[in-house]
């Protein structure tokens, strides 16, 4: 196990910068997506077109961390916050999916 205090800053105990593997997987090449059976929206009124396409959209919280916070030491917390953002980040990516944003305990 990695420890966080490498990727921990005290100037942001709910955030810290990802782990060199997270980062890795983050800038890895993709590989091309599935064609999608949208249908091209074409410009109107000066805005742009674009694709209407379907999408998933998850948004997780871990439950219980402000309490967790307060009982562990900060070094401790981005430990596990790392483990647990790796891990939900790993699920998202084995079904096709991007983790395009992560806030504190946030996925």
């Amino acid at each position: 196990m990695q420890s966080g205090a490498e990727t921990f800053d005290r100037a942001d105990p709910k955030g810290g910068e990802p782990t060199p593997e997270m980062a890795e997987r983050r800038d890895a090449p993709r590989p091309p997506a599935a064609p999608d059976k949208g249908s091209a929206l074409p410009a109107t009124d000066g805005v742009p077109g674009g694709e209407r396409r379907n999408a998933t959209v998850l948004f997780a919280d871990l439950s219980g961390y402000t309490e967790l916070t307060e009982r562990l030491d900060p070094e401790d917390v981005a430990t596990l916050m790392n483990r647990v953002i790796d891990g939900a980040t790993r699920i998202v990516e084995a079904h096709g999916g991007i983790v395009n944003q992560v806030v504190g305990d946030e996925v």
